[in-house]
Order: structure tokens, then sequence, then C-alpha cells
């Protein structure tokens, strides 16, 4: 610092009283000869040099004070070397207040160029304890600070002339902590629980110092708060804040034991770091120790000091796995279709502790979003409930979970129906998991809520694979008609047995799968309700048998084998567009294709027996009449409607009939006659059938109509072929007596060619005499004459026949002669009939 001078220095040998500047100055004279230099001049060339002060440092801190290292540099000094002593402490002053002193050793300033690198070390001495103290407290708070440096005992030597109690003041200013701002908290560990209670906290802080005064605090001890709830103590040990640095201090404390409000306080904060989010920490001063044991102005200062601390949130693979062990699908109304009702009772998710300390999950609750490659397809929100955690200190633990009657709503409508397509129709399922779960996890320093954990992990479901292709059908019975009107499709419950291969459980209603025979479907499998469960299932199905064609052989030829046979019937089960009321099922039950078979009911004796009137005027008309019993093996009314039917023996069609009935219906597991008709033709004629009767039986192949159940479901053209019938044949004349007859026609067919042939010579007779009319009147008037005799002769002899075959047929007929059995109603039963009580009693009846 240069320093004016007010008033000339006279030379003199004597020192003389000066004034520098508003200080008086002494100036001496040296011991050695120099040239006569006036005292103000001599002094301005030496020169009081100005500076500034880069940086401070502050170590060996006691109540007392503490030792300063100053660095700098001191320039605009004059072109004189020399040689500056603090003859006594400076004075420092701060607001107005002697707050210190400073001793100084001496400094040497080069001529014109000052000290340029100014290095040199103090000792600061408190005298003003309580100013102090608000010094230190403003120093930490603020950005800079002003100490004005004064004395009035500096002494200054140039060209050995000694200047003595020369006065300075000096302004200087530097910046300060201001707070402390920028303190960043990092590698944020919870290694164990710590052995005060709570849980140990281990964590670095990177402390940012604005202040050009380093200080040595040596063990630092705060409080950390979050939301004005005290997390814990945290200690650094040596920590040195160096000017314009950003140092690095290790901490170690923990989070003490809370409970009510501050215990959700400290859930929240966990909440929000495990989320990623970086949380503000409040962090002060509790104690500081700079190694010379408790330093009232410095502890008392320290005490007031409050970080802002930036805790850096993290996020963390907590949540590892989830297996869902067993879904129930709940699926039975149309609010349901793309929200269907889901339970879970054995859900497995594993969790690690990303820290050290224990944890406990007590309490869980989801909200979980399934997808698939980027597509979202529905979410899952599970309420918090009681858990079974295990403890995880770091290690991954354990986590059942169980849910009741939760809906999984669809975010995407054809990605939902796609994922049950996938698990209904294929083996294995994959699909991602992701979302937040929300847990009270038992800790040391309490149960912690906490929120908001995110997660994102590949699961899988074991598919149902569409049952593995096949079905077993069982316990077939036809009950009746159904649908509309009651007559859209003959009902036939039986029971399905599906193998469900996966852990999925649906529950849903109105299932219809149609059934092929031979690719002809031929109706449709209804499941209602459907409850399919893991494994085996037995489950009550009707088939309706309805194609679309009721006249389809393929159909009909179903039919036929499934009543009259025990075969085992191959059948095809494959799902369409039909399968099921909800849009998001109809997918997966489209791609189901299943293979089964029906065994039939294997009840060939359908006709039971058969009953045939024949009379004499059969042998000229070739028919009879007849009835027959039915026996219905179904468990529904049978109401045949028409029949067209073929008898045949040895595959030689004997009679045919075509017959309509009103009123001709066989009881559920009953039997019934169908009543006495005629016009029942002998193909073969009646004297070439009169040998099959001994036999006492006839094959059938009949077609039919029926109805099953009275008003039900017609079958149009129901095909049964039935071998062996037993046939009774009801005779009006004996056997013998039919043989009789046949010869006396035969007969009689002789004489009516004697007949004939008579006949015959006279019309050759005429016809010669029309020719020769011309021979004249008397020849043909013999010739007439002779005619008339011969003509004569023959009509005799042919009347003589005809009488003959008359008497024949007559001795025969009147002894026995009775009416001819009328066509009588169709009559019913539940048991087989042992009498005929059908037949006239006037007819006798010939079993053979």
């Amino acid at each position: 610092m240069l320093v004016a001078m007010e008033n000339e220095l006279a030379r003199s040998e004597q020192p003389t009283e000066h004034s520098i500047g508003h200080i008086r100055t002494w100036h001496g004279v040296s011991n050695r000869q120099v040239a006569p230099v006036p005292g103000r001049d001599l002094l301005y060339m030496a020169g009081i040099p100005s500076g500034s002060l880069s940086d401070t440092n502050i170590t060996n801190i006691s109540n007392a004070g503490f030792d300063l290292a100053l660095v700098g540099s001191l320039t605009g000094t004059g072109p004189l070397d020399a040689e500056i002593t603090f003859m006594e402490p400076v004075t420092v002053t701060w607001e107005g207040q002697d707050i210190a002193t400073i001793a100084l050793p001496a400094v040497c300033a080069g001529a014109n160029a000052g000290v340029p690198d100014y290095r040199t070390n103090g000792q600061l001495v408190i005298t003003n304890q309580d100013a102090f103290t608000t010094f230190a407290t403003f120093l930490l708070h603020n950005p800079s600070f002003t100490w004005v440096i004064s004395t009035d005992s500096l002494r200054v030597t140039a060209l050995g002339t000694i200047f003595d109690n020369v006065s300075l003041t000096k302004n200087i200013t530097l910046k300060a902590f201001n707070g402390l701002p920028g303190v960043t908290i990092s590698n944020f560990q919870l290694p164990s629980d710590d052995p005060a209670g709570g849980i140990h906290i281990e964590t670095d802080s990177s402390i940012p110092s604005p202040a050009q005064l380093g200080i040595d605090l040596g063990i630092v001890v705060f409080n950390a708060f979050f939301d004005d709830v005290l997390v814990g103590p945290l200690t650094g040990s040596g920590l040195v804040l160096p000017p314009l640095s950003t140092v690095t201090e290790h901490l170690s404390g923990r989070i003490v034991p809370q409970s009510g409000s501050d215990l959700d306080t400290i859930g929240l904060l966990f909440s929000r770091y495990l989320a990623g989010d970086n949380q503000t920490l409040t962090i002060s001063g509790v104690s500081v120790n700079p190694g010379s044991g408790d330093v009232t102005w410095l502890s008392t200062a320290f005490k007031t000091l409050t970080l802002s601390v930036t805790l850096p949130g993290q996020k963390f693979a907590i949540i590892q796995s989830i297996t869902i062990k067993d879904l129930e699908v709940n699926m039975t109304s149309q609010d349901e279709a793309f929200a269907p009702v889901t339970s879970s009772q054995n859900t497995m998710a594993t969790y690690k502790n990303p820290f050290g300390f224990s944890l406990q999950v007590i309490q869980s609750g989801e909200n979980i979003t399934l997808y698939s490659g980027d597509v979202d397809i529905a979410t899952l929100d599970l309420p918090l409930v009681e858990a079974d955690g295990g403890v995880s200190t770091g290690n991954i633990a354990d986590l059942a979970l169980s849910f009741t009657d939760q809906r999984l709503t669809a975010l995407n409508g054809g990605a939902f129906g796609a994922f049950f397509t996938a698990v209904t129709d294929t083996s294995s399922v994959g699909f991602g998991l992701k979302g937040t779960a929300d847990v009270v996890a038992k800790t040391s320093i309490g149960d912690v809520s906490i929120s908001g954990i995110p997660f994102d992990v590949q699961s899988a479901l074991t598919g149902i694979g569409q049952f593995g292709g096949t079905a077993q059908l069982s316990d077939v019975a036809i009950t009746g008609s159904g649908g509309d009107g009651g007559n859209q499709y003959v009902k036939s419950p039986l029971k399905t047995t599906l193998h469900n291969p996966s852990n999925v459980s649906l529950q849903t209603n109105d299932v219809s799968l149609p059934v092929f025979y031979k690719g002809t479907q031929i109706g449709r499998a209804a499941i209602d309700p459907f409850s399919l469960v893991p494994g085996d299932n037995s489950v009550p199905t009707v088939f309706e048998y309805m194609p679309s064609d009721a006249n389809d052989t393929t159909a009909q030829a179903f039919l036929s084998e499934f009543l009259t046979t025990g075969d085992t019937i191959p059948l095809m089960i494959q799902g369409d567009g039909q399968s099921s009321p909800y849009e998001s099922l109809i997918p997966a039950l489209e791609g189901v294709k299943i293979s089964t078979s029906l065994t039939g009911i294997n009840f060939p004796k359908l006709i039971t027996h058969i009953t045939v009137y024949i009379t004499a005027d059969t042998l000229f008309d070739n028919y009879v009449s007849i009835n027959f019993d039915v026996s219905n093996p179904l468990e529904a009314d049978l109401d045949i409607k028409f029949v067209q039917s073929d008898a045949s023996v040895n595959g030689e069609i004997f009679a045919h009939f075509d017959q309509t009935f009103d009123n001709f219906v066989v009881p559920a597991k009953g039997s019934a006659n169908s009543g006495t008709f005629g016009n029942v033709l002998l193909t073969q004629g009646a004297l070439a059938s009169l040998a099959i009767i001994p036999l006492g039986y006839l094959d059938i192949g009949a077609a039919q109509s029926a109805q099953i159940g009275v008003g039900g479901y017609e079958v149009p053209w129901l095909k049964i072929q039935q071998a062996g019938i037993p046939t009774t044949y009801s005779l009006s004349l004996s056997i013998s007596e039919m043989h009789q007859i046949a010869s006396t026609l035969s007969a009689s067919e002789a004489g009516h060619t004697l007949a004939s042939s008579v006949l015959s010579g006279a019309s050759s007779l005429i016809a010669s005499i029309t020719g020769d009319a011309s021979a004249g009147l008397s020849s043909a008037s013999a010739v007439v004459t002779s005619i008339e005799s011969e003509v004569a002769s023959g009509v005799s002899q042919a009347t003589s026949v005809v009488d003959q075959l008359t008497s024949d047929v007559g001795g025969i007929l009147h002894p026995t002669s009775t009416p001819a059995p009328t066509t009588s109603s169709p009559s019913s039963t539940s048991s087989t009939e042992t009498e005929n009580p059908l037949l006239p009693p006037a007819f006798p009846t010939l079993s053979l």
C-alpha cells in the first residue's frame, strides 16, 4: 500500500515527527552513511504495498484462536526494496468491533515487484468471544465478509532507514461459506441394522465450499431431517474444507426408530428414493470437534448451520420375479367380457432388499400391467393385504401373494383376446408384468409403508393347449328336444372329460362348440356353465343334434349308428365364431380343435316283434295287414310319424309298405305297438311268400320320421337295419288250405286255358265264314249250323270247369269264414306284452 505523505519532511539527522495520511509517523536515521534524501521521498520510494489474499487456511482451532496460513500477493511497492515489520499484532475489526488480533512475521518487498507470491503464517487470538462467535456464524451463512486490519506500530526499513510507528489500515474482503450450497450424498448405503437401534447408514457426501477460507473442522456431527422428521445422526471424521474446493467426506450414522406419522414420513422418503426421485434432506450441525475438544465459538456457530442436501434417487430391481401359480378367471356377464373377475390363491413373488438391513414384507399390494412386446394388454390393481414374506438382508426372499375377485381390465381389446387365445390354445404363454408395488415392511425402525416400488419382470403361464387335443365322452342319454319352440335340436346330456394341464381356471357360461362327424357338422356341444379347473374335469355337457340339413345322409348315418350299435364313433369338436357370447373369448375358443369319440348306445332291437295278418283275399290281391312293437331306448318319448319299410329274408325282399301314423308314441324307456294297418304289399306275391312263414322272423330295412318328444325335433329319415325280428303270422286259413287253394287256382288257370282255346277256335271259324261269305247263302247256312253245335259243346265244358272251381273254393271257405281284420290304433306299454289283443279272435294265430 502506498502511503501518501501529507507534509514535506525536513532533512535532519534527528528524528522528526511527520504525518502520514491522517496518522502520525516518525522518521528516523540509519547508522549507515547514505546520500541525504528527504524523509518523505524515502518512505514513498520504499512504499507500503497494496495487495490481496487468494485464500486463507485455519488450523489448530481452539477457544483462544487458531493458526492462519495466508496466501496472496503484495504489489504496488516503490522503487526501493523494503522490509515491513509488524512490531505488534494487527487488530482485526468486523462490523465496527475489534474481535481479534493477528501476529504476522516481517515481510520483504522487492523494488517495484513487491511480493507476488505472498505466503505467510499468522496466529489469530480472539479478543472478543461473543463478537467472534457472531462473526463465525456470519461466516458460515453469508457469501463474503470484510475484515479491517489495522496497526499503529508498523516498521518499514528501506536503504538502511527505519520508519517506526507507521500506521496501517487495510480492508480485507474474502468469500465466505454462504451456507455450503450444493451438498450432495452419494454411495448411499444401509448395510445393516445399527447396534444402537435403527438402520445403519454409510454414505459419502460431496461438499463444495465457495469460501476463500479453508478450515479444519475435525469430527463433525449432523442431524438429518426429512420433512421436519429426524432421520438420524450422521458423523464425519477429519473434515477439512479447503478454500474454493469440493471435498468428499464419508459419513456414518443411522436411521433412528420411528413411530406414528413420523414413521409414515420416513416411508415416504423410502418410496421416493426407490422410485428414482432425488430427495432433499435438511442437515443440521450438532457438534464439531477440531481436535482440541469443544470450541465454544465454533460449536455455537456450527449448530446454526443448516444444509440442503440432495439424496439422489435410485431404482433397484427389488421385485425379482412374479410367478402366477394359479389364476381363476370368471367371465359370466357382458360387463366382464373385457374386465373379468380374477383370483389367485398362490402367486409367488421374490424380492431382494437392495441394502443389508433386515426387511420383511408383511403387507403387499400391486398395480400390475400385463404386456407383450410393446403392447400393454391389461391392468390388475391389487389392494394392500396381508402377505407372508421372507426376511431379506440383501438375499432373495419369497413373497407369497393371494388375491380374490379383482378385475383384470383390458387396455387393448385385440391384445386381450390374443392373450386368452394363447392361454387356451398353446402349451405355454410368456408375458411381461410391470408396474408398482406398495408394501409394509417390518424393519428395525418400525413397520414402514413403502409405496410405488417399480418392477418389470417376465413371467409365464402353462397353457391349456387345447386340452391336449382330446376329450372323453360318457354317460350319454337322449332326453328330448330343445331350442325355440322346443323343436330346434335333439337334446343329449353327457359328461365331457377334459384335461387341463395349466394352472388356469375358467368360469364362464353359454359355451357352444360345433361337433363334426365325417366332416359334416351334426350339432353343437353346449356347456353352461363351463367350470374349468386344473387337472381332469368332468364337465356336464348337452349335445345338441341339429345338422344344418336335417336330411343330410351323413348326419342320419351318425344317428342310426349311435342308436343301434355299440361302435366307437369318431367325432371332432372345433370352435367357431359363435362358441362364446363374450368377444374376448371367441378367438380362444375358435382355435380349439378336439378329437373325441362317442360309443353308440347299442340298442339293435328297436323293433321287437312283427305280427302279419294273412287272409284269403291276400291270395288274390297280395296285400297283408301288420302291426309291430317298438322299444324306445331313449329318455324321451318317441313320436313316430311315418315309416317306410322293406321286409326281407336272406336279402330277398318279400314285403313293402309306406305308412303314416297319427298317434304312434313310444314312451321313454318303454315300448308301444303301431296298431294294425293294411296295404302291406307282398312283393313276391302271396303264394311265393307262404314259404317264409315257418321261419318266424323277418329282416327289416326301414326309414322313419319321428319326433324326439311329442312336438319335438323331427328326425326326417332315420334308417334302421335290423335282422331276425321275431314275426308272428295270423292266418285266416291254415297253410294246407292255402296250398289247396293255390292248387285249385292252378287248376282254374288250366280250365281258363281250355275255355280260351274253344273261344279262340270259334273266332277262327267266324273269321273263315266271313271270308267265304261269297260262297253262297246255302253253304253259309250249313256251316253256321255246324258252328253253333261246336260252340255249344265248348261252352258246356267251360261252365262245368267253373262250377267245379266254385264248389271247391266254397268248400274250403265256408267252414271257417270270418271277416278280415280292420286297421286298429297303435297302443303302447312300458313293458313287453305277452299277448296280442289286437288279433281278431276268429283268426287262428300261427307262430313258427
